[in-house]
């Protein structure tokens, strides 16, 4: 037997010592190797040709490659690697700290190879948003990006050595659905070849909530300019309704006292179109006011009548057909007119809005039906209507179609809010031809509110002497008159002030008093006989279009005293004047 130098080296001793003292040496190999190692190594001398690296007991690692010579002896060639193992055991726990570290990042990592390009590693987090993907599928990345271009344009500046981080673009989850992605891409060396790392974070719900956040910021501005708005209409309505009070007013007193048949036509066409003037200005203020509900008997097609004339126009322009299916002799229900108005306007200008972008003939159905105690109100369109998907939302807050600055996404919500605390539903429904049916029901009024109602309305009225406070001077000789007709002894005070100078003098059983006076105002009025005669105090009723100003519903809600809004109506002022009388005596 002979060994070279390099052998010797591998050994670890001269190769003639080694044969020599044989097992006196004791074990040679590893003990990692097993036990059986020796046994598989001899028998691999059986073989023409055999290479295989091995352990020493010194914890070296050789390679020894040997084949059989013709006359049945062996060559060895042996190598020591222990370096090259030490470096693949420092790759590999390289490799292993790494994918420790991967997989707890809150971001997707993965790792791309050569070109055309393929992942060679994805963490847990990509692999959910990716699927799995095969290390030798060069399609797998093609398919994860929207846009090739833009990645290729990502490389290239990674290549010239930029710093790449905070990257957004638009990539594609297994199923093929896009999200907004945040990329970070760095250069590595991953199993021993070139290699870019991408660190991807899913903006999904960080989109969403900016989203929300800018439907909210909208919908707080939208609030803003409607309390603006409704401190305008307060001023405006103030203006409007005294002179509407007086044409209501006298235009029912011409009718009523009418001498012939063509007068008589005449004063109820002047009526109509004041009474429809009122409405509109009345439908329009509740949607700026927020007041607690004031339930009453409700005419519902007279309040959707209302509403139909205040939106006529834009529908008008908007080429939309209203088609009206109101049932005659519908039963009234025990609610708030005006915030069913503001349900209805909203359900309304919806459908205006879904027609408005699609082909003509552009049809708008308002239908009512009562059955089995219940009023049934329904407002459909022929628009594309609601799509599958987001049926379920249209009633959550803040959700909308529209876009930033078009809606707030309140609408239906506070509409279904105010149908349930009227103990009614508010439903979407398809059309089985296309567009969009949303349906109203509501109880009908309680027998016993109706009742109530009629026998009010049955009760004899008693005269009484009561004082008009009005800065007004139409606006006190109408409401004069109407009740003088009544058998009502009635004064009249021009300021709060006046007013005080009469009281003095003499005794009154009712006072109706404009809240908004120069001089001495309502308010001041009512704190003068809170001081003064606390019973007469409790007497009074607001006359005043002023109710959306804060300082105005204040002293309404500190008082606790009825208000007639103007423009005052002659059968309604009879009727809460009786009212509050007869509760007065005790009747």
């Amino acid at each position: 037997m002979a060994a070279n130098l390099r052998a010797v080296i591998a050994l670890g001793k001269p190769f003639e010592r080694w044969v020599r003292e044989g097992l006196a040496m004791g074990p040679i190999y590893h003990k990692d190797m097993g036990a059986d190692f020796p046994a598989r190594r001899f028998a691999l001398r059986h073989s023409e040709f055999a290479d295989h690296e091995h352990q020493l007991v010194d914890g070296r690692w050789v390679r020894i490659r040997e084949s059989r010579m013709p006359d049945g002896g062996r060559v060895l060639l042996t190598a020591d690697v222990s370096e090259r193992h030490a470096r693949d055991r420092a790759l590999m726990e390289s490799e292993e700290r790494f994918r420790a570290i991967a997989e707890g990042a809150p971001v997707a990592v993965t790792i791309a190879q050569d070109e055309p390009p393929r992942m060679v590693y994805a963490n847990s987090l990509a692999r959910e948003l990716f699927g799995p993907v095969a290390t030798d599928d060069r399609g797998a990345i093609p398919r994860l990006w929207s846009d090739l271009a833009a990645r290729a344009q990502l490389i290239a500046r990674v290549e010239r050595g930029e710093r790449v981080d905070g990257y957004e673009t638009e990539l594609r989850r297994a199923d093929g659905t896009p999200f907004p992605a945040l990329i970070s891409v760095r250069k590595l060396i991953y199993g021993g070849a070139p290699a870019l790392l991408f660190a991807i974070s899913d903006l999904t719900r960080l989109k969403s909530a900016e989203a929300e956040i800018a439907r909210q910021r909208e919908a707080l501005h939208q609030n803003e300019k409607l309390a603006a708005l409704g401190s305008l209409l307060a001023g405006v309505a103030h203006e409007l309704n005294n002179p509407l009070t007086v044409v209501i007013g006298y235009a029912a007193l011409l009718r009523d006292l009418a001498a012939d048949e063509g007068t008589r036509a005449r004063a109820e066409r002047v009526c109509a179109a004041a009474d429809r003037c009122a409405r509109i200005v009345k439908t329009f203020l509740a949607l700026a006011r927020q007041k607690p509900q004031n339930k009453a008997a409700v005419d519902v097609n007279a309040v959707l009548a209302g509403t139909i004339e205040m939106l006529g126009y834009q529908l008008q322009t908007s080429d939309i057909e209203v088609i009206r299916d109101l049932a005659p002799d519908l039963p009234r229900l025990w609610g708030d007119g005006d915030q069913l108005a503001q349900v209805f306007i909203n359900l309304i200008v919806n459908a205006q809005a879904a027609l408005r972008s699609g082909p003509v003939p552009r049809r708008l159905q308002i239908a009512t039906s009562a059955a089995a105690g219940t009023v049934r109100i329904e407002i459909a369109d022929n628009g594309p209507g609601v799509p599958e998907a987001i049926r379920a939302r249209i009633f959550d807050p803040f959700f909308t179609t529209k876009e930033v600055g078009a809606g707030t996404g309140l609408g239906l919500s506070v509409s279904r809010g105010i149908i349930a605390a009227h103990d009614g539903t508010l439903t979407y429904q398809p059309r089985p031809g296309g567009g969009a049916l949303f349906r109203v029901e509501l109880p009908a009024a309680h027998a016993l509110a109706e009742e109530l109602s009629r026998t009010q309305e049955a009760r004899m009225r008693h005269p009484a002497r009561v004082l008009i406070v009005d800065d007004e001077a139409d606006i006190r000789a109408f409401v004069a008159e109407t009740l003088a007709a009544d058998g009502h002894a009635v004064q009249e005070a021009s300021s709060g002030r006046a007013a005080i100078a009469l009281l003095g003098a003499q005794p009154f059983d009712l006072i109706l008093s404009d809240l908004r006076m120069p001089d001495t105002d309502g308010e001041a009025l009512y704190r003068h006989l809170v001081r003064t005669s606390p019973a007469l105090a409790q007497r009074i009723v607001f006359l005043t279009g002023d109710v959306l100003s804060a300082s105005a519903a204040a002293l309404i809600k500190e008082s606790g005293l009825p208000v007639l809004e103007k423009p005052l109506d002659p059968s309604a002022l009879r009727e809460r004047v009786q009212a509050l009388l007869e509760a007065a005596s005790g009747a």
